[in-house]
């Protein structure tokens, strides 16, 4: 298992909570559609599941903290550490999951994605912090992928209507 977290502090806790599994191999790293570093604009320890690299998903507090973070591809990482399938591909980057599964084409076109688990915008209008469904559906499909379900729906209507869930895909080649 491959898990990858780009802010250093939550990498940290990352190593920590898995070091009694030594399958899990942690990474320092974000993926994205290119290969280099970039300037991200943290949320505190509290909100942290809420950092992204959206710039209009960053913490926007003229005094929130920076952090330079190192960003590669998933075809580029792939060829790195010589892998050659991906079982389950679970993407959670708070609307980066498009520029995520950019960075596959390779992997993708080469059918080495067999599963692919993501959070999922139910609501084009007010949400920004997920990618939406229609455009994940759209994206997936066109990779020769098969919408299997919902799970973990969440519908928050107050104070703006706010509606996720994460959303399962299998690579038809597999079925």
């Amino acid at each position: 298992i491959h898990s990858f977290e780009p802010i250093l502090n939550t990498y940290d806790k990352l190593v920590s909570n898995t070091k009694e599994y030594p399958k899990v191999i942690c990474h320092n790293l974000a993926l994205g559609n290119e290969v280099g570093e970039t300037e991200i604009a943290i949320f505190d320890d509290v909100n942290s599941e809420l950092n992204s690299l959206v710039r209009s998903n960053m913490n926007n507090d003229i005094n929130s903290k920076k952090e330079t973070i190192k960003i590669s591809t998933i075809d580029d990482f792939m060829a790195v550490n010589k892998l050659q399938t991906i079982d389950l591909l679970k993407i959670d980057t708070e609307g980066f999951e498009l520029n995520v599964m950019n960075g596959a084409s390779n992997a993708f076109k080469n059918n080495q994605v067999k599963l692919v688990f993501l959070e999922v915008g139910l609501d084009n209008e007010f949400n920004n912090r997920h990618q939406y469904f229609v455009d994940v559906q759209l994206y997936l499909t066109k990779k020769n992928f098969v919408f299997v379900g919902f799970y973990e729906i969440v519908h928050i209507l107050l104070p703006k209507k706010y509606h996720f869930a994460d959303a399962l895909y299998v690579n038809s080649k597999y079925i």
